[in-house]
Order: structure tokens, then sequence, then C-alpha cells
């Protein structure tokens, strides 16, 4: 690979948010909330009002559901952590990120924490 090809590599985002879609794009993934706090807590980025001026939103509703989205990424320590992004293949009980690849997904702990995250939602 050359220098080049490098550095154009390292340019490119590790998440890309697609807001008309409310989704993003990773390689490896996302926590859906913040496993070392109850889900039910205030401190959770999508349980409370984002702090962002009013002027900011306008009354906007796609707007605020932008900045709650982007909470997620910004908000939640693992979601920041680059190699969590690039590399996360599931939880520990401790809430730790594990490199073990889970066979069955349906039983892992990362997918009963986004599973448990939609119910809360619902």
């Amino acid at each position: 690979m050359s220098k080049s090809d490098y550095e154009y590599l390292l340019s490119l985002p590790l998440v890309l948010h697609l807001p008309s879609e409310h989704t993003f794009l990773v390689h490896a993934g996302l926590l859906p909330y913040d496993p070392t706090l109850s889900i039910t807590s205030e401190r959770q980025p999508l349980s409370h009002w984002p702090r962002i001026p009013t002027q900011v939103l306008k009354g906007s509703t796609p707007a605020l559901r932008n900045v709650q989205e982007l909470a997620i990424l910004n908000d939640i320590k693992q979601n920041t952590n680059p190699w969590v992004v690039l590399n996360m293949r599931n939880l520990r009980k401790d809430n730790t990120v594990s490199r073990f690849v889970v066979v069955r997904f349906r039983t892992s702990l990362l997918n009963r924490k986004w599973a448990k995250q939609e119910d809360q939602e619902g």
C-alpha cells in the first residue's frame, strides 16, 4: 500500500450518519445506550432534551432528532473509541467491549442491549 493510499484510509470517517434514514453505518458496532448506567437513567443520551440553543431547533422535529442521534455518538463513551467502532463484537457482563465473535447473534449481550433499547422506545 502506498503512503497516499494509507493516508486516504486514515482520512475516512469511522462512522457515517444518515439523518434522513435515522441510521449510522459503522464497521463493527455502536452501543445504543451507556451500559454502565441503568437504561432508565436520566443521564442516558436519549432520555433527556439535548442542551442546544433554541434558535438551532426553530421548532424543527428533524433537527431535534438529529441532535439526539448524534448524542449516541458523542455522549456514550464507548462509541467515541475508534477501536470499539472498528472491532466491537460483543459486550462482557462487566459492560466492556469484547473481540469475541458471537456466532449466535440472537443470544449475544450486545444484541440484547439493542433489543432492550427498542423495547424502551416502543
